[in-house]
């Protein structure tokens, strides 16, 4: 059975989608997500009839609680660090072009390497995508999970933890603030060399994709999976899912878009 452990935290968002940059909030398209990425892409992966495992860093207010509870009823294995603090809040803004989160209340901390958790319930997993950057927690996730394929959503950790990561997906904004100004190709080729099998870097029109045997691929999307977070979790989930069935992520990518790239160097 396919296998995965998630790692992150719920969120309270509150989003305003906005036709074009400059209309107004009272215009806008407003929604409420409780529980956040992390509720969409377990759904997400769940349906996809994977055996899930969840590791969230929870709040001590109710709404997590029915977060957990709702988890929980969909047969997801949800183990909690609970921290005495509310679940965190954002104000995400989306616009034709762009995602911003204009106010993040994080009072729920990063996973520390003091924590109690029961990695020998995860350790099986066959993937794990993990949003955490405390480099004493992650060498010690790592450690004691050495057969799970990593996979880093949002970001990447620092030189010496990049051999423990079987993939990196980020989108654009997120690439700009980690990648000191080096151009995809540039930055990606200095990953792979650290160890990283392949990087996927998402924007509102295509897939950027780079492999371990350096090479670099172009995909044009018809969805802006690179700033709207619902398509990026079931991107997401889909593209894990489907390299069950190819071992390259130029063929995975491929698979899901079910397009043929554009540019292929």
């Amino acid at each position: 059975m396919k296998s995965i452990v998630l790692l992150g935290s719920f969120t309270h968002q509150k989003t305003y989608t906005l036709s074009n940059e400059i209309q107004s909030f009272q215009m806008a398209n407003e929604s409420t997500c409780i529980g956040g990425p992390m509720m969409d892409i377990a759904t997400e992966f769940a349906n996809l009839s994977f055996e899930t495992h969840c590791l969230i860093k929870m709040g001590n207010d109710i709404e997590s609680l029915e977060c957990k509870d709702q988890l929980d009823s969909q047969g997801i294995f949800t183990q909690a660090i609970s921290t005495n603090t509310p679940m965190p809040s954002e104000l995400i803004v989306v616009t034709p072009s762009n995602q911003y989160t204009i106010l993040s209340s994080s009072s729920v901390t990063s996973f520390l390497p003091t924590d109690q958790v029961p990695f020998v319930s995860f350790d099986h997993c066959d993937y794990g995508l993990l949003h955490e950057f405390n480099e004493d927690f992650l060498l010690r996730l790592f450690s004691k999970t050495p057969k799970v394929k990593w996979i880093m959503n949002h970001g990447f950790p620092n030189a010496n933890l990049l051999k423990y990561l079987h993939g990196i997906i980020l989108n654009e904004t997120e690439f700009r603030k980690h990648s000191k100004g080096f151009s995809k190709e540039m930055m990606s080729q200095m990953l792979i060399n650290a160890g990283v099998k392949w990087i996927v870097i998402l924007s509102d029109r295509d897939v950027f994709v780079y492999n371990e045997d350096y090479e670099e691929f172009t995909f044009p999307s018809n969805h802006p999976i690179g700033i709207h977070n619902p398509l990026r979790q079931s991107f997401i989930a889909q593209l894990i899912n489907t390299l069950y069935e190819h071992n390259s992520i130029k063929q995975a990518v491929e698979s899901c878009l079910s397009l043929t790239p554009v540019n292929d160097n």
